[in-house]
């Protein structure tokens, strides 16, 4: 059954984790290693298929493989750098994208950032990306932006500079 495994979609896997749980709770007629390794072959191939899904839609309009990306499903693993101090944050989204918007100090300048995942902008170039966080009201019209994106999965558009 495990060789089966391969080339199943997301919904034939999860049904293989379910089946094995079930075989193994009710009615014992599968041991609780056998279990284990239908449910790790299976969890396995999930993994697999997810990566392949998220190589499939770094591909761009014109055939290209995009650059490795982390994908990241939240900002709880967002780097700081040392010396700044974050002053405010909140998530929250501009136009079709999830943000974490901060306000912070570093080494007497104090700034705001809009941190978007790095795989939801892959598609835009930094002159895109600034002209999307351009628009929200919090950009003061004469400041201005810069961009930086990480290995860590995170693009920072940064804006409004005031220097101490």
């Amino acid at each position: 059954m495990i060789q089966d495994m391969k080339g199943k979609d997301e919904d034939a896997l999860l049904s293989i984790i379910e089946h094995s749980l079930k075989q193994y709770r009710t009615n014992g007629s599968m041991s609780k290693l056998r279990a284990a390794v239908f449910i790790r072959s299976a969890a396995e191939e999930l993994e697999a298929l997810q990566l392949n899904n998220d190589e499939l839609s770094q591909i761009d309009e014109g055939g290209n493989k995009q650059a490795d990306l982390i994908v990241v499903k939240d900002f709880s693993s967002l780097p700081v750098e040392v010396d700044t101090i974050v002053e405010y944050e909140q998530e929250a989204t501009l136009g079709d994208y999830d943000v974490l918007y901060q306000k912070w100090q570093w080494d007497g300048v104090s700034a705001e950032s809009l941190i978007f995942k790095s795989v939801d902008v892959a598609n835009l170039s930094d002159e895109q990306l600034q002209t999307e966080v351009r628009a929200s009201p919090l950009v003061k019209k004469e400041s201005r932006l810069t961009v930086k994106r990480t290995g860590e999965g995170y693009s920072f558009v940064n804006f409004n500079f005031v220097t101490s």
